[in-house]
């Protein structure tokens, strides 16, 4: 990287300095392309067309003072924007700019182990576990400081492990996947049920989650982040594992990373979302009078009746939705 820009906040954002305006840098890529944070410290893009990691770095992991071992990355839409967290700091870049910009986590809050950008309101989400509980910060990467206090305590039933990692889908649905460090190296996958706040509370918010899957790994699992072909990856060790998202099933096979040491992963990729509607503008003439509405894709096999109807297991991937069908009221 020719010219990077860096910017230094220290915790009570009175202190800066800034280098000299760099050339703007591309946008990260979002189409077949996930970004791991690794043990050496770097940051590195795997292509997904490839099945290998690209040598070059696309910003600086570590900039000066930002602490050490980078973790918990998420990508903003369109690639526009990437943070993630040290043992002390979040680190922010921006590509138009060129320029990162290092913000003291709040009082007390460690290195942690999850994070990921919500394309919902593109807040950057970050926290770990304690126990069976996840607890989440959030940060707009809007503000040169970071926001204290837990936005959301999850509870993650039977967690193997506290090493992990979230991901959010187009809705603002938030995935989690919790392991264990050691053989056999257990991962489960889980989605919370609920909204993730936007902003912390007291007491904070607290959610449940439903566990999707469960499984041995050849290694730990410490990312997940939704690619552009709409399914999820982990880690596992040395390599990462494409799974279909509704299920938990592993997809095809293991791409293989050898050196890699990843501790996180990070898209600015989610899967598609679809919403049908409909409404008697007029009213209804007859109290039974209905329609029906649906949202169909060849990847899913039958769905439909009345009311709504459970995600089959897709042949293909995840697809769009299945058919459902909904009596008006």
């Amino acid at each position: 990287m020719a010219s990077l820009a860096t910017t230094a906040v220290v915790a009570a954002g009175l202190v800066s300095t800034t280098a000299a305006p760099a050339a703007a840098a591309p946008a990260l890529k979002c189409l077949n392309t996930i970004y791991v944070t690794s043990s050496a410290g770097t940051i590195r893009e795997v292509d997904l067309t490839t099945r290998s990691l690209v040598t070059a770095q696309p910003y600086a992991a570590l900039p000066t003072g930002s602490g050490t071992t980078p973790n918990q990355i998420g990508i903003g839409a369109g690639g526009a924007i990437a943070m993630h967290g040290t043992s002390n700091s979040i680190v922010r870049y921006t590509p138009a700019l060129d320029q990162t910009t290092v913000i003291a986590k709040p009082s007390g809050v460690g290195a942690g182990t999850v994070g990921a950008v919500n394309p919902l309101n593109g807040l950057f989400y970050y926290g770990a576990y304690t126990g069976n509980t996840l607890n989440l910060y959030v940060y707009n990467p809007a503000s040169t400081t970071s926001t204290p206090g837990i936005v959301a305590a999850v509870t993650v039933n039977n967690a193997p492990g506290a090493n992990g990692d979230i991901a959010f889908d187009e809705a603002g649905r938030l995935y989690i996947v919790a392991g264990d460090g050691a053989t056999p190296f257990q991962a489960a996958l889980y989605r919370a049920n609920g909204t993730i706040p936007t902003t912390p509370s007291t007491p904070a918010a607290t959610l449940t989650s439903t566990e999707i899957s469960r499984g041995n790994n050849t290694g730990g699992t410490n990312g997940i982040a939704f690619a552009s072909d709409g399914y999820l990856y982990i880690s596992t060790g040395t390599a990462i594992r494409q799974l279909n998202p509704i299920t938990g099933a592993t997809v095809g096979t293991d791409i293989s990373l050898p050196g890699a040491g990843i501790t996180d992963l990070g898209t600015c990729a989610g899967p598609s979302t679809v919403t049908v509607g409909g409404t008697f503008p007029s009213g209804q003439a007859n109290p039974n009078d209905g329609f029906t509405v649906g949202a169909g894709g060849n990847d899913y096999t039958g769905g439909g009746g009345t009311g709504t109807v459970p995600f089959p297991t897709s042949p293909t991937g995840p697809g769009a939705p299945p058919p459902r069908r909904r009596r008006a009221s």
